[in-house]
């Protein structure tokens, strides 16, 4: 018999902290460890040490999650509330028939007299879509009723509405895909009910984010948000906060591997005393002179090495408890769709890099925004070292995890390749979209750019 120590680990450098009383399971080729102690500290992390690989990686994705309570799930709330409608597009503007006084043949009419825009006489009173309309309402309230407001004639404002002229109406006003809204019927006074649109979706896509908002080039001025679903998943706005559900710090416990169904069982040891699993509340011990209270426990935990978060969505494959998604798909659990020019990959330590929205082959500058015959578009690719997630060509959107690219102005596409046409083609033409600019058709009796 011979015993050889292994002085080096291949991969990161990354291995677990110097320890007693843990336990270290063999499930085929990985060797699996958890908890322990040493320096007055208990540990509670998971390592898995693959022995054909000789490198350990540690495990910080498990199974089971607590989201916080912001943390809903937009698309089984539209499912269950069947006043959740789907928004439509808005109506196309409608152009003056002929000439009058003020207006040239095939001019825009103004708003007053575009159906499905603001102001509307059938509906004076059209505040738009708001986020919480019995909140909405209470702030009118406030407004209108507890103070007292007059207009230039001396006369008092009951109630009014600040939605600019021009402004779709629900439920023509979608400004991306799938975006959902229900109409609530809210007392306002003892006489007034008031009709308020109120979005089924709890957060928005930003794809203005971490761009220039300087309104030069096309470019918007502000910053752009598109109200959108939410699934309960890892990485979604108020989501990002979620715990896994595993065993607190221990040490000198017990555990079994029963390998017909591939289970780790592990029970009792000693750990802390003030522990709170669901809230992750747990003693921090950064200094070796501070002692925590512990106790012995009688709890029992199953790690299953072959479950994933959510099965993968059923959208990827589970090998040893990490997701690895079909095409089409990305996320810890495989839950959100790719978009158009989406490109991932995942490294040695199982980790999913993607790029969204990507294009690669053409530059786009401010200077030159003329029509560029010829020009090939090629996929992005990956570059460098793997574990840094770079990649080749451009991204001008965002990706909004059901598979549209959401993009910023002035680009356009399904993967936000295209540059727009300058000033909508000034309402005197049709905009013909090409990559990687866009150009003017003109009706006759115009031209320019």
């Amino acid at each position: 018999m011979v015993y050889v120590r292994l002085l080096s680990i291949t991969g990161n450098n990354n291995q677990p902290a110097k320890r007693k009383e843990h336990i270290l399971i063999l499930s085929d080729n990985i060797l699996i460890l958890h908890g322990g102690y040493a320096d007055n500290h208990y540990f509670n992390d998971t390592w898995y040490y693959y022995i054909d690989e000789n490198r350990w990686l540690q495990k910080t994705d498990y199974v089971h999650m607590f989201f916080p309570e912001e943390c809903t799930d937009d698309v089984a709330k539209i499912v269950q509330e069947s006043k959740c409608i789907e928004l439509s597009y808005p109506p196309l503007l409608k152009r003056s028939p002929k000439s009058t006084f003020g207006l040239e043949y095939q001019d825009i009419l103004p708003f007053e007299e575009q159906p499905g825009y603001t102001p509307d006489v059938d509906n004076p009173l059209y505040f738009g879509i708001v986020h919480n309309a019995h909140e909405f309402v209470a702030n009118l309230r406030k407004v209108y009723l507890e103070n007292e407001i007059y207009d230039g004639d001396g006369s008092r404002i009951w109630i009014a509405s600040d939605i600019p002229d021009g402004t779709p109406i629900a439920p023509e006003a979608a400004t991306a895909p799938r975006q959902y809204a229900q109409l609530k019927h809210i007392q306002y006074n003892e006489t007034v009910t008031l009709d308020v649109w109120e979005w089924c979706s709890s957060v928005e896509g930003e794809p203005t984010r971490g761009r220039k908002i300087d309104g030069l080039y096309g470019r918007s001025n502000k910053t752009i948000s598109l109200p959108q679903l939410r699934r309960q998943s890892p990485g979604w706005d108020g989501c990002r906060d979620f715990r896994w559900k595993y065993p607190p710090s221990r040490t000198n416990h017990k555990a079994v591997f029963v390998e017909r169904y591939s289970m780790i069982f592990l029970y009792g040891g000693l750990s802390y005393q003030n522990v709170n699993i669901e809230t992750g509340e747990h003693p921090n011990t950064p200094s070796l002179a501070e002692t925590h209270k512990a106790s012995v426990k009688d709890d029992l935990w199953i790690l299953s090495i072959d479950d994933c978060p959510k099965n993968c969505s059923d959208q990827g494959t589970c090998s040893n408890g990490f997701c690895h998604c079909f095409p089409g798909f990305y996320g810890l659990d495989c839950s959100n769709e790719t978009c158009p020019g989406s490109v991932c990959y995942y490294d040695n330590n199982k980790d999913q890099h993607c790029t969204h929205c990507c294009y690669d082959g053409f530059i786009h500058s401010d200077e030159d925004q003329s029509y560029v015959a010829g020009a090939k578009k090629i996929p992005c690719r990956q570059q460098g070292d793997p574990s840094l997630g770079i990649f080749t060509g451009n991204s001008n959107g965002i990706c909004d995890g059901f598979g549209t690219c959401q993009c910023a102005p002035p680009f356009l596409g399904e993967d936000c390749s295209i540059r727009d046409c300058q000033h909508d083609c000034s309402f005197n033409g049709y905009c013909s979209i090409e990559f990687p600019n866009s150009r003017c058709i003109c009706n006759n009796g115009y031209f320019g750019k």
